[in-house]
């Protein structure tokens, strides 16, 4: 349960055929990541699936760097929550402080509860996403009023996050609490949205 740190530099190769299908929470290609780079990665025809905190990259991430990193569109990101929380996002499940840029996401994300998004699930305290976008499906597994906040760059949002040069295009299903660039935004403390736009269905 240890935090990745360092940096990790794929150099732009491809990564193919990760399966993770577990009952269990925490579920990503680095589990959790703190004070860590992340870049230069490309994410192929693979299945990561537990019940919340899921993200292609990183169940949970505080203070990292994520850079040039894209998932194609034949990846599933699921998060199969009986709590109602999901925390799943098609690059990290639930962030903290972190820098994220670069990043494109068409994978298919799907949550059984809250906090759903394209990039992030849920974006925290002074975290950063700029010149990303998503393609991929996010959408509630079922459509249940308990299943809210989704959206196609961050699901929700808390402490000063900022989205910058963004956009979606891609499909967001949902009950409750959608939106092409977040389902859901907390006004204080605030998300800042510049130049972003959303041509998505």
């Amino acid at each position: 349960n240890r935090a990745i740190k360092g940096t990790f530099d794929g150099n732009n190769y491809t990564i193919s055929n990760i399966y993770i299908k577990s009952n269990k929470s925490n579920q990503g290609l680095f589990g959790a990541i703190a004070n860590a780079t992340i870049k230069n990665i490309i994410i192929d025809n693979s299945v990561i699936e537990g019940t919340n905190n899921v993200g292609v990259i990183s169940r949970n991430s505080a203070n990292a760097i994520i850079e040039n990193i894209h998932t194609t569109k034949n990846n599933i990101i699921k998060a199969t929550s009986t709590n109602g929380v999901a925390y799943v996002g098609g690059i990290i499940g639930n962030a903290t402080g972190i820098q994220i840029s670069k990043v494109s996401n068409y994978a298919t994300v799907i949550g059984n509860g809250a906090y759903i998004g394209g990039i992030v699930g849920a974006a925290h305290k002074d975290s950063h996403i700029s010149e990303s976008y998503n393609a991929g499906n996010v959408k509630a597994y079922e459509n249940k009023s308990n299943i809210f906040s989704i959206g196609g760059i961050i699901g929700t949002n808390a402490w000063n996050v900022e989205i910058i040069n963004c956009y979606n295009i891609g499909t967001i299903e949902g009950y409750n609490a959608i939106g092409g660039i977040s389902g859901s935004a907390h006004a204080y403390p605030m998300l800042t949205i510049t130049n972003c736009y959303n041509i998505g269905t």
